[in-house]
């Protein structure tokens, strides 16, 4: 548990969002593949976020979502 990578993807890098397809962070905003071993509540997830390790609540994002996030991922990563 400790020794999870967090952050391993910079900003703006691109995605593949696999199976069960992709979320948004509500904590920190950015996209990410939602994990085979969160927890299904009904009509959401309880998964973890890879970038800032918190755990929350998450709905699978549309695909316009999720690029819509990425950009602003590289609005963040430009100065």
């Amino acid at each position: 548990l400790a020794s999870r990578r967090r952050g391993t993807l910079p900003l703006g890098a691109p995605r593949q969002y696999g199976a069960y397809g992709g979320a948004i962070c509500p904590k920190c905003q950015r996209p990410y593949s939602m994990h085979m071993l969160a927890f299904n509540l009904l009509t959401s997830r309880y998964d973890y976020c890879p970038h800032c390790g918190k755990w929350s609540l998450v709905k699978r994002a549309t695909p316009q979502e999720l690029a819509a996030a990425e950009q602003a991922e590289l609005a963040l990563a430009s100065p």
